[in-house]
């Protein structure tokens, strides 16, 4: 038992090292006793150590994504980072498809940028036409289609709720990927649990779109 418990504590040890260099190479603060304490000894998480480690991961996927060219891989590196700390599949999901529909002139993300070592890459978010493709892809990460529809119907009020934005070709592709995943989700309800409701929202998506 004894020996058991001390493998278990080395490989928390490498754990943190690789997660703390990853963390440092990509620019990225952290409190060091916090995400010292990020691990427990037992392999179970508070709610604060999983919230703090959520935390971290918009800075990061922020500071990954002008280091590579292919999305995919912030995705793989996030995902690893999530899983490590225990973090549920969805969220570096979540996180990802969050930053990736933003608008790059959005203060909270615009303002997490940092100085980096190697060149910036050009910012993924300003490649409209491929958006909907890698958004697509992140999308198909989660089998539950309300968690899609979730996801990006939060996505959208974020977008709406910033003020004299003009960023409506983005506007667009998000509403276009939240009408298709609602689409998907409503045709897997029986059809006694179609509320009026349901339907409600797909017409203001309609109305959205008419705006546009």
């Amino acid at each position: 038992a004894r020996q058991r418990k001390f493998v278990v504590q080395c490989r928390e040890i490498a754990l943190r090292a690789k997660w703390w260099k990853t963390l440092q190479d990509n620019n990225v603060q952290f409190d060091t006793n916090r995400f010292q304490s990020s691990v427990q000894s037992s392999g179970e998480q508070t709610t604060a150590s999983v919230k703090y480690i959520e935390s971290l991961l918009p800075d990061l996927i922020t500071n990954l994504a002008q280091k590579h060219r292919d999305f995919d891989d912030v995705y793989c590196i996030v995902a690893e980072f999530s899983d490590s700390f225990g973090l549920k599949s969805s969220v570096p999901v979540e996180k990802c498809l969050s930053f990736l529909l933003s608008s790059p002139s959005d203060g909270a993300t615009s303002a997490r940028r940092q100085s980096l070592d190697s060149p910036i890459i050009e910012d993924v978010r300003l490649k409209l036409s491929q958006l909907d493709s890698i958004a697509r892809s992140l999308l198909r990460k989660l089998e539950n289609a309300l968690d899609r529809a979730t996801i990006l119907r939060e996505c959208l009020l974020r977008m709406e709720a910033i003020k004299h934005s003009v960023d409506y070709e983005r506007l667009s592709v998000v509403l276009d990927l939240y009408q298709a995943e609602l689409s998907s989700f409503l045709q897997t309800l029986p059809e006694k649990d179609l509320s009026r409701g349901k339907f409600a929202e797909q017409e203001l998506i309609d109305r959205r779109r008419d705006v546009l």
